[in-house]
């Protein structure tokens, strides 16, 4: 008994893989310990502190501390490495979380 694929619809877009066994997830996948991730994190949450200190000036003197310049450097640092030790990736991670 041979089973046969479906023909394609002419409306469909992209080919059959040849190769089934191949992985085929994007790139847009993150993993917890991936840098890149924490700092987006980082980057939004002062878009909102900017964005809540704006809305309630009159209310708080002062803007609250976040220490962005030491947090990039921190991270242009850690993702520039070659060899990424996960000692080194925990140390980094750390820091952007308490900046």
């Amino acid at each position: 008994m041979m089973v046969s694929l479906p023909d394609r619809k002419p409306n469909q877009k992209g080919a059959v893989s040849k190769r089934p066994d191949r992985c085929h997830c994007g790139r847009s996948h993150h993993y917890p310990n991936d840098l890149g991730l924490v700092n987006e994190a980082r980057i939004k949450t002062e878009k909102m502190v900017d964005r809540l200190f704006d809305l309630l000036r009159d209310k708080m003197e002062v803007k609250p501390r976040t220490y962005r310049r030491m947090a990039h450097k921190r991270y242009l640092q850690e993702a520039k490495k070659k060899k990424k030790s996960v000692v080194s990736i925990r140390k980094a991670i750390r820091v952007l979380l308490n900046c």
